[in-house]
């Protein structure tokens, strides 16, 4: 047993085979320390990347790309490091506390190892870790992949508007939600250039369940977690921690470096997961600016306007790093915390960007605080209404064998808009009655994939996992804790299930149809190499009729751009597949889908669509440069599932850069027991030879698991 310096003398852990700790620690003062320490030991260099990334720093660190150039422009226009000094002072004393108490041990931790020799090649000293860099992460981390992915979909919408696509095309794309659009006065809107847009693409997913005492077989509820994030490198973004306290109390789960709070697990009381919930928290508006003040009803409002100098790191010959140069980027800011979305001088009807609750960013670390003291399912519940800057669908089990779900985040009083509508500096947030909230449901089951929720979410991922998900709940009146893990690790495609046999008329009459519509009916019954074959050629085929649908709608070239170039099928997602299963025939008839479908079939051959395959797992920084030979990085793995089974995995294009998704990690937790299992991909130290680097790959694909927290009877 390791020991690590604690504020109070030597603090014992342990590490498990993937190098994550158990901690032994006399109080809650202790574990948050050792946490912190820990976290500072493992993950030193990706906490210090997501801050500088966070500060718009990321061209003069990792180079002039599209990527990277749309994270600095993002960042730096929604402000992400302003208001945090306000926002720590709204914080009660206690919470301070604690998350400085959690920055002391990551600065312990910072200390003891230095200035290691990737701080050196960057020319960076290590950070003094407190409570600014704490929100500063949080927000990042609720920005990038999750809010930004409803960010740049509202905004290709408002592009699309802006050059003057019509209200069939909106409404193939958007279906009802293109009623909440102003296409008169979207039209008149001054689009900036391309690049000029924010925002990533979501990589998609993340499964939740929570079953009641009465649907299990212990009479225990059960809570499953999995976020699926982009993944394939070392380490993972998230890390796995287990605390022990000397009165026999605990909390273990999932948290991220950088932070204080757990973000999946549980308590002796409780358990909680989340999902990213797409509430409408990001507004896109159009604004009349005349003489540099935005105009409302022929009223002024001031615009500020910041001008800031951006440094950028520049490649000398054979991609060795040369000098950094600096570059002028000017911003404009509104009252209510929106930015203009502009590149030159503002001028005409402009427009705007506003990340809702991102200002209240202390209550949800407040709601953070609060969630280790919790006893029941209804006290999470009324914690979680605070919960502004971070979207999510939050699933909650406790001991006395209640569930519960609340969406959290921001919406405008307004209701839900898919595209821009016009700025109101008085637009307030919708009351507290509009906030969805489920507890106690009959059927004993909660479910959370990213779902619709009407009046709440705009941009929502397909519903195919959501459906699924339920119609497996709904196979068995009582569960088992191996029963409930092995629907986490389903490979089974529910959308080439639905698609298959309504395409088989539509599509020509040869053997590899009529093998996918029998793989699509009985895909169990498949050997799984071809059952892999069958998902890819599919997903292929339903990528290429995607982007055709498209086409016929907005043209080759817009489509090009918002699938190849931003990576947002997703987003348009639910609304194609509901014309491909032919629900819509008003706007596409099987008539008109047969040519779409005869001509995919003859482009998709040998395309993989969104379906990762085999790939390899890389080192953050080294990018697989390296040969796997060194350690760094593996050869190719398969990447179990596809992108709608509930295992889902899915690669992405955007900005020039190839992404992949999947479940991080699966964590279940059955109250009948202290303990869970999990398992993730990747372990816990990002330094080649520190503990556990690499770790987890072959549980990760072959569904196995660890054990976490107490055991039974500790």
């Amino acid at each position: 047993m390791a020991t690590l310096p604690g504020p109070r003398g030597p603090i014992r852990y342990t590490r498990d085979e993937w190098g994550y700790p158990t901690i032994e620690a006399h109080d809650e003062l202790e574990g948050t320390f050792a946490r912190g320490y820990l976290h500072g030991t493992d993950r030193m260099l990706q906490m210090h990347l997501l801050v500088w990334m966070a500060q718009g720093r990321a061209m003069e660190l990792l180079g002039d790309q599209r990527l990277t150039r749309m994270v600095d422009r993002s960042v730096r226009l929604l402000g992400l490091d302003q208001g945090l000094d306000a926002a720590i002072l709204r914080l009660p004393d206690e919470v301070r506390a604690w998350m400085q108490t959690y920055a002391d041990g990551v600065n312990a931790a910072f200390m003891a190892q230095g200035r290691p020799a990737a701080f050196r090649a960057l020319g960076e000293a290590p950070l003094r870790w407190g409570p600014r860099e704490i929100l500063l992460a949080y927000r990042m981390l609720s920005w990038f992949g999750l809010t930004s992915s409803t960010q740049l979909a509202k905004l290709a919408v408002g592009e699309l508007v802006a050059m003057g696509v019509g209200s069939e095309a909106l409404q193939a794309l958007l279906g009802p939600d293109a009623a909440s659009i102003d296409l008169d006065q979207g039209t008149r809107i001054h689009w900036p250039p391309h690049d000029a847009l924010l925002g990533t693409p979501a990589m998609g997913g993340s499964n939740g369940f929570a079953l009641a005492g009465h649907r299990t077989v212990s009479g225990a509820p059960i809570l499953l977690a999995e976020f699926h994030l982009q993944m394939g490198q070392f380490p993972p973004s998230l890390y796995v921690c287990d605390v022990r306290y000397a009165d026999g109390r605990y909390v273990y789960g999932v948290c991220a470096a950088g932070l204080p709070h757990i973000l999946a697990g549980r308590t002796p009381e409780v358990g909680w997961t989340y999902t990213f919930g797409h509430a409408d928290n990001v507004d896109v508006s159009w604004v009349d600016v005349q003489g540099g003040v935005a105009m409302v009803d022929g009223r002024p409002h001031p615009i500020h306007v910041e001008n800031v100098q951006v440094k950028v790191r520049r490649e000398g010959p054979s991609g060795v790093v040369g000098a950094t140069r600096t570059e002028p980027m000017t911003l404009y800011r509104l009252p209510d915390g929106a930015a203009l979305l502009t590149t030159d001088a503002p001028s005409g009807r402009l427009p705007a960007v506003r990340w809702r609750g991102m200002q209240q960013v202390d209550r949800d670390t407040a709601a953070q605080f609060r969630i280790h003291r919790a006893d029941s399912v209804a006290e999470m519940v009324e914690i979680h209404r605070s919960v502004q800057a971070m979207s999510t669908g939050a699933l909650f089990v406790d001991h006395h064998g209640d569930v519960a779900k609340i969406h959290t985040g921001a919406i405008s009083h307004r209701g839900v808009s898919a595209g821009p509508r016009d700025w109101r500096p008085d637009d307030h947030h919708a009351p507290e009655s509009a906030r969805p909230v489920w507890h106690r449901p009959a059927s004993g089951a909660l479910v959370a994939c990213n779902e619709s929720v009407p009046g709440w979410t705009s941009f929502p991922e397909p519903a195919w996992r959501h459906e699924r998900l339920h119609e497996r709940l709904a196979t068995r009146e009582r569960w088992s804790e191996e029963q409930a893990w092995r629907v986490t690790q389903e490979e089974h495609d529910p959308m080439a299930e639905a698609m298959m046999p309504l395409w088989e008329p539509l599509l020509p009459d040869v053997p590899e149809v009529r093998t996918l519509v029998a793989w699509a009916r009985r895909q169990s019954d498949m050997e799984p190499a071809a059952a892999s074959a069958c998902r890819a050629r599919f997903h292929g085929l339903h990528d290429a009729v995607c982007r055709l649908v498209m086409e016929r709608f907005i043209g080759a070239e817009l489509t090009a751009g918002l699938l190849d170039d931003l990576g947002l099928l997703m987003a348009f997602q639910p609304q194609l597949d509901a014309l491909l299963r032919l629900e819509r025939p008003e706007v596409l008839s099987a008539q008109a889908l047969t040519p779409l479908l005869y001509a995919a079939w003859r482009t998709s051959k040998g395309q993989r669509g969104p379906m990762v395959g085999e790939a390899p797992f890389t080192h953050f920084l080294t990018g697989g440069r390296l040969p796997s030979a060194l350690g760094f990085s593996t050869p190719p793995v398969r990447w179990p599932g596809g992108p709608t089974s509930l295992f889902q995995t899915r690669t992405i294009e955007a900005f020039g850069e190839t992404m992949r998704g999947g479940p991080m990690f699966h964590l279940l937790m059955d109250f009948s027991r202290k303990g869970g299992r999990y398992n993730m991909a990747g372990g816990a130290s990002e330094r080649r030879l520190g503990p556990g680097y690499g770790a987890g790959i072959d549980a990760w694909v072959h569904k196995e698991w660890l054990p976490i927290g107490p055991p039974l009877g500790s």
